[in-house]
């Protein structure tokens, strides 16, 4: 091997293993006693991070064959192995005073600087004889974005003028540091940009949460690399998006990026697996995945938190499974799945106890898991333990008081929070306007110093809710023109209402239709009992889905069509397949019109059929569907045979059933039966002894 083949090698390393290879099969220059093969083997050793290595070329190299270059060689080879004790003992001790030029007190500054040690970068910098270019960059490197004051006072004072790379570490800083107003000022001053400032200028733009104006930036710069493209990519994955209209335009601008990248690597396909994550397209998010050659520990967490945010629980749980390690964000990731998922809550809780430590994310992801199930007590519970909170705890607290109808109590909780959000004000005033508290409502909305979409449409519900449909409208047409939820809403207040011409109005209105608003207007003709047009207008949906057959048979089904409801049932099973609502629905059809064979075939259809575990509201449907049709005996085994706590409900409809029967005998049997099935229950519903009354009056 010649010798510009062996140094093509040398250059091209970057593996300890490889070097070793490569090292034995240039050894005859090494042996020779080439200096400068010798110089290009320690710089390896020291690109490889094996400073041991470095040491022996540079031990077995004579006295006449060092040069300048070969103890600032050995000296990096410290630096990079973060061995910076033993540098500074061989710059103090071993490098002879002719070696010691500017380029080795540099590599020993820049020993200091990358090992983050300021004080002691501070004090060799003010030792050195004398300083240039690369001395100050290094110094302004070492500052970066946590010390930005220190490193904006370092270029405002430092030497006359500075060089590109001295321009672009400073905007890299004020980038990091999301002090974007510096950074255009910076940026404009410049005397020159290559694509390291651009790239530097459109991540402050991105860290600031400014997308469209990173879009535009990147489209107008003269030239792109991988990590232009990817640093888009990587802010769209993680910004926060207020509406569905703003979250379908970035998606459609995440697919116009994907197309302009001209290669992609492992960081830029991570990247793309958060964005596929963010507006819920998990096939494309296991596309890029299993495309990818490599996953290192970040790709696994980014497809791990994909099947998290659309729900994939299983999926979810077997990737982590198959992980060969685990990090905080892995065990998290995970935990976080139960947020985006009706699993046992208590799935989640074990999984929280299996951490081998638990971080402000880990307790935040348990206290949502908690609030969402509504369970006040065990959130109360994680709360009170947890030793630091954020606003992202208080507001999980705060949501668990609302879940759970908890008005007051949520309502002192926020009055006690030392930083208010617009978060918590929203949760306050979603619950004021669902409880009809429209006083308080108003006052809350008044008193936010700032409003969004979501509160917004929160007072706009709130206002139709009782009645104030003007109010509602003028709060649509000042503010949320163009939001389809609060459109939405205003559509089915108009509904609730009964002025279905306004609802038509409005959804004729829209710019962007979706099946939310679709079936909105299904059910605005629904509620209006218009059933031929709302067969009609579900003929004319560009699409359906489950709620919008539900939503039909709902209405035969509380509106006592029996036959009706069942035709509709058949038709459904053939296009989508039944969840729990359907199964309701039938039910009550079946009780309305006591086909009490139906309702049972159907009632034992769910589980043999469809793999439905019938839900409590089920079996209060099957209980009613009995004792309507006089079958109380059944009734009552049925209630005693219940996977659930009994409750007055239950009894109510067993006491209710019995006002038709003509034997009051039985009457008095089921009355004993049904008052000593609910003295077990924690809550006395008051509705249960005016029933229980009247009846006893009656015989």
């Amino acid at each position: 091997m010649n010798r510009g083949d062996c140094l093509l090698l040398i250059q091209r390393c970057n593996d300890r293993e490889s070097a070793r290879q490569i090292h034995a099969r240039v050894d005859q220059y090494h042996r020779a006693g080439d200096g400068f093969v010798c110089n290009k083997l320690i710089d390896m050793y020291a690109r490889c991070g094996s400073a041991a290595d470095a040491r022996a070329v540079f031990d077995s190299m004579s006295s006449g064959t060092r040069d300048g270059f070969s103890w600032v060689s050995m000296l990096c080879a410290y630096s990079r192995s973060r061995q910076i004790t033993r540098a500074r003992a061989f710059f103090d001790e071993e490098i002879p005073p002719w070696a010691k030029n500017m380029a080795a007190w540099n590599a020993m500054l820049a020993a200091y600087c990358q090992a983050g040690d300021l004080e002691e970068s501070w004090r060799f910098f003010t030792a050195a004889p004398g300083w240039n270019q690369i001395s100050f960059n290094a110094l302004l490197s070492a500052h970066g974005h946590d010390h930005i004051r220190e490193s904006k006072q370092l270029f405002d004072t430092g030497t006359p003028s500075w060089d590109l790379v001295s321009w672009n570490t400073m905007l890299a800083a004020l980038a990091q540091a999301g002090d974007l107003e510096t950074l255009q000022r910076l940026f404009d001053a410049m005397p020159e940009w290559d694509l390291i400032s651009h790239n530097a200028m459109l991540l402050g733009l991105t860290q600031h949460g400014k997308l469209n104006d990173a879009r535009r930036f990147l489209d107008a710069m003269p030239q792109r690399n991988l990590v232009s493209f990817t640093t888009l990519l990587r802010a769209y994955s993680s910004s926060q998006w207020q509406s569905q209209s703003q979250q379908e335009e970035q998606a459609m601008d995440v697919e116009l990026l994907l197309g302009r990248m001209p290669e992609h690597n492992l960081v830029s396909s991570t990247a793309m697996i958060g964005v596929y994550a963010r507006v819920g397209d998990c096939a494309s998010a296991e596309k890029i995945f299993h495309s990818m050659h490599q996953h290192d520990t970040v790709a696994l967490n980014a497809m791990l938190s994909a099947y998290a945010q659309t729900g994939h629980i299983d999926r979810a749980n077997a990737i982590f499974d198959s992980m060969p390690q685990h990090d905080m964000v892995s065990w998290n990731s995970l935990l976080s799945a139960y947020t985006h998922n009706a699993s046992d809550l208590s799935k989640a809780r074990a999984l929280f106890q299996r951490m081998p430590e638990r971080n402000l994310v880990s307790w935040n992801a348990l206290l949502t898991v908690s609030s969402q199930h509504g369970s006040l007590d065990e959130t109360k519970r994680a709360f009170d333990s947890m030793l630091a909170w954020d606003s992202i705890s208080s507001n999980a607290m705060l949501l668990a008081y609302v879940r759970s109808g908890h008005t007051d109590e949520a309502a002192t909780f926020f009055r006690s929070l030392p930083c208010r959000d617009l978060v918590s004000s929203t949760n306050v005033l979603a619950a004021y306007a669902e409880n009809g508290e429209l006083d308080k409502t108003k006052r809350l909305f008044e008193e936010m110093p700032e409003w969004d979409s979501v509160c917004l449409t929160a007072m706009l519900v709130a206002y139709a809710h009782k009645g104030y449909l003007e109010h509602a409208r003028q709060l649509l047409d000042g503010f949320l023109r163009d939001d389809v939820v609060a459109s939405v809403a205003m559509l089915v207040a108009y509904a609730q209402h009964r002025h279905l011409e306004h609802s038509k109005q409005v959804f004729g209105s829209l710019l962007v239709r979706n099946l939310v608003s679709w079936n909105a207007m299904l059910a605005g003709y629904v509620i209006n009992g218009e059933m031929s047009r709302a067969i009609h207008f579900l003929g004319s949906m560009p699409e359906s889905d489950i709620i919008s057959w539900t939503t039909l048979l709902a209405a035969y089904a509380h509106s006592g069509q029996f036959y009706e409801a069942v035709l509709l049932f058949d038709t459904i099973k053939m296009v989508e397949l039944p969840d729990e609502s359907c199964f309701v629905s039938v039910l009550v059809a079946c009780s309305h019109a006591g086909e009490v064979a139906a309702g049972v075939a159907s009632f034992v259809s769910m589980s043999s059929d469809f793999a439905i575990q019938p839900s409590k509201h089920h079996f209060c449907c099957m209980v009613d569907l009995l004792a309507r049709s006089g079958h109380l005996v059944e009734a009552q085994d049925l209630i005693a045979s219940m996977p659930f706590t009994t409750s007055a409900e239950e009894s109510k409809r067993l006491l209710g059933s019995c006002t038709s029967s003509l034997n009051m005998n039985d009457i008095r049997s089921k009355v004993s039966m049904a008052s000593s099935s609910s003295v077990s229950t924690p809550v006395m519903d008051p509705a249960f002894y005016v029933l229980l009354s009247n009846m006893l009056s009656s015989t």
